[in-house]
């Protein structure tokens, strides 16, 4: 790290910091882009002053990435923005490369990944299931900065809990179109997370860097996390589809990314490679002529 970039010893608590869920995504997007940067330091040795609801998952245990916090100053507010960031240059996705398939050679770098899944996540108007993300380079290069979430990852939470934060049908099933409109090959217990500092306790997807892979990189991985539990039998070996209808709702959200696929792809023109950005559209073009989870 970085040694000009030295952790505070304050403690650390959300009533210091400014509720991400208050302010409208684009304003929240300028400040994580262009904020003036009050302190960063390493997760990890943080941790012990984090409350015990706090955005547990990003420690930095499951893949050994390299995880900071930071602070940023909002301008006209007494309060501060707390972010995590994740440079490029940290990302290793576990020690043991052995256990991953190499990825593809364009395979588009993780923090623009987790960008794109973002403005996927506006366009389908699912903004509510993810957290703003943005590109900025904070100390340690270039990498990805998104909101500090306030809460449990489901691998923290009790069985009774994980049943109360998975209760919600409607959520699921967002969380299982969004997931396959993505090509997220990775949605596990720990990459969802609980949110605590709402009215409404709600679920929350994070960890978007294993994403936008064509259908055949995908096939070697297994279906996880919400999209296994609403569209397969688990029963089966391998699970098989079960033909569950899609929604009206979510058939006119794919409706709407179809619609605005022009603005999209310009957006995105910029994150990912053009095979990515086609597999987007060709898998909601999917999903609408066979209306039913995949």
């Amino acid at each position: 790290m970085n040694p000009e970039l030295q952790p505070s010893e304050e403690e650390i608590t959300n009533e210091q910091y400014l509720n991400p869920e208050k302010v409208e995504p684009t304003s929240l997007e300028k400040i994580m882009k262009e904020g003036e940067i009050l302190n960063v330091r390493p997760i990890e040795e943080h941790f012990a002053k984090i409350p015990k609801h706090a955005d547990r998952v990003l420690i930095g245990e499951a893949h050994h990435d390299l995880l900071l916090e930071v602070e940023i100053a909002i301008p006209g507010e007494n309060k501060k923005l707390l972010v995590v960031y994740k440079p490029e240059s940290g990302i290793s996705k576990g020690t043991d490369k052995s256990l991953l398939p190499q990825l593809p050679e364009k395979s588009s770098p993780y923090m623009k990944k987790e960008a794109a899944t973002w403005e996927v996540a506006k366009s389908l108007e699912l903004n509510h299931i993810a957290m703003p993300v943005v590109i900025r380079s904070l100390g340690e290069g270039e990498g990805s900065v998104r909101p500090f979430i306030w809460g449990e990852s489901l691998e923290s939470l009790s069985d009774e809990e994980t049943d109360q934060a998975l209760s919600n049908q409607k959520t699921l099933e967002e969380l299982a179109l969004f997931d396959y409109i993505i090509q997220n090959l990775d949605r596990r217990k720990s990459n969802l997370v609980w949110e605590e500092n709402v009215k409404e306790r709600r679920l929350k997807a994070i960890d978007h860097s294993l994403t936008f892979f064509d259908e055949e990189f995908a096939s070697q991985f297994a279906i996880k996390g919400p999209r296994l539990m609403i569209a397969y039998d688990n029963s089966a070996d391998p699970p098989t589809l079960k033909n569950i209808p899609l929604p009206k709702e979510l058939q006119a959200k794919l409706e709407i990314l179809r619609d605005n696929e022009k603005t999209l792809r310009n957006t995105l023109s910029e994150l990912l490679t053009q095979e990515e950005i086609s597999g987007i559209f060709n898998r909601g073009k999917k999903l609408l002529e066979r209306k039913i989870f995949l």
